[in-house]
């Protein structure tokens, strides 16, 4: 399997998630990149909800990605998504204009200890420790690990 966190990989799993051009394909990008949580990826999902929060009209991914992106400052311990839940951000605004508005979610959070929780499941039942886990995605410990070789 081909090394997912490269930097042609990254970037173009990052070049995919502006706009979906496919029926959900923006949330399995979003899920890559909580997948590789790295800092870079946390800045590309707060470019994106700076991009597409602005267009109070447009209804892509923002709830996938401000779910992606505290999830992964959760895992970082950074605060990149910090300013889109204050009063007044641009969150707020974009919420505000939508038909049904809601409150950002952590739904990321339970989707990933979902993907956690059947990949122990299936090493179980099939015998494969770990099911062969990518050596560098491992190293991100439990934080959405399911990527098989």
């Amino acid at each position: 399997m081909p090394d997912t966190t490269s930097p042609t990989r990254r970037s173009h799993m990052i070049r995919r998630t502006e706009p979906s051009q496919l029926c959900f394909a923006g949330q399995g990008y979003c899920f890559a990149l909580v997948h590789f949580g790295a800092d870079e990826d946390a800045q590309h999902l707060t470019v994106c909800l700076d991009r597409y929060l602005r267009q109070l009209d447009c209804q892509y991914d923002q709830h996938w990605v401000i779910s992606a992106l505290l999830h992964v400052d959760s895992r970082r311990g950074s605060e990149h998504g910090a300013r889109f839940l204050v009063p007044g951000s641009l969150w707020d605004q974009w919420n505000e204009a939508q038909p049904r508005s809601s409150s950002p979610s952590r739904f990321m959070d339970d989707l990933c200890a979902f993907a956690n929780r059947q990949r122990s499941q299936w090493s179980y039942r099939l015998g494969v420790p770990g099911m062969n886990l990518n050596k560098r995605a491992s190293a991100y410990g439990p934080m959405c690990t399911a990527v098989y070789s």
